[in-house]
């Protein structure tokens, strides 16, 4: 379903990278992240604040904290006193991925997918008042069209290890063409153009390799004249440490069973129910 990847894309940037052997952030750093789209036609701002080999999202009293070096993620409800401990491998079982609409929609036409197509829209400013190199990239396939619109916020520096976790291309999540047109938007620019362009994510880079943060996204689905827009923007980039209370599970909580795999699991077990059809 459409709405269905959407929703992934959204929620993908918040989950998982695998263990690394050097830090992913070196240094604290604190985005302030709004994110919006037009089947909820609701808007939510959350905060994320990465050290180390973490991550951690605050969203109201909800707080996430995906720990790269445990292989764990955590997830606390202040208000409702319960929290969660899932590892990455539960976490990667639970999140499989889905046919994408263009995929379905390519499949039934017997068609072979199209090519994307890149166009660099230069200099822009962002939500946050901070100029982004902009790139737009678009496919027509069928009755498919898709556009992704990303602004790389060249002042920020990352290593691509950064990068991947921040767009959820890393385990536990399954990494996806899209990831790879964001991570080759934020690549190391070579040669001094000074234009916005899409570097191949599938090339080899070495340790010296500075990647730029994608700070806005925009992408547009429209299946059959049917439109869904998701669009994410970092609103302000700081160097704030996490704040402790946040992560402190408050004492008496209640641990409960992730989301991610109950709602798994409950999937799974309707898969099993027997049949009600009567036996010839």
């Amino acid at each position: 379903m459409i709405s269905q990847r959407l929703a992934a894309a959204s929620l993908t940037l918040f989950f998982g990278v695998s263990l690394h052997a050097a830090a992913l952030f070196p240094k604290p750093i604190h985005f302030v992240r709004k994110v919006e789209d037009s089947i909820s036609r609701k808007s939510t701002t959350i905060d994320e604040y990465c050290a180390g080999n973490r991550i951690v999202t605050i969203n109201g009293s909800k707080v996430t904290i995906a720990d790269y070096d445990k292989q764990e993620l955590t997830e606390i409800d202040h208000a409702a006193g319960t929290y969660s401990i899932t590892r990455f491998d539960e976490v990667a079982k639970a999140r499989k991925p889905a046919t994408s609409a263009r995929a379905t929609a390519s499949a039934n036409s017997g068609g072979d997918g199209a090519k994307w197509r890149t166009t660099p829209l230069g200099v822009k400013g962002s939500a946050g008042g901070r100029s982004l190199e902009t790139v737009e990239m678009t496919r027509d396939d069928n009755n498919v069209k898709e556009k992704i619109e990303v602004g790389v916020d060249r002042q920020v520096s990352l290593s691509r290890d950064a990068v991947e976790a921040l767009i959820g291309a890393s385990y536990p999540n399954t990494r996806s063409e899209v990831h790879d047109l964001l991570l080759g938007a934020a690549a190391p620019q070579h040669g001094g153009s000074g234009r916005a362009t899409v570097a191949s994510a599938s090339s080899p880079s070495n340790a010296t390799d500075v990647y730029g943060l994608p700070s806005e996204q925009t992408m547009t689905f429209d299946v059959d004249g049917n439109r869904v827009t998701t669009h994410t923007a970092i609103l302000s980039v700081s160097y704030d440490n996490m704040p402790p209370e946040a992560l402190n599970i408050d004492p008496g909580a209640t641990r409960v069973e992730s989301n991610l795999t109950r709602v798994n699991k409950e999937l799974q077990a309707l898969d099993q129910l027997p049949s009600s059809s009567p036996k010839p």
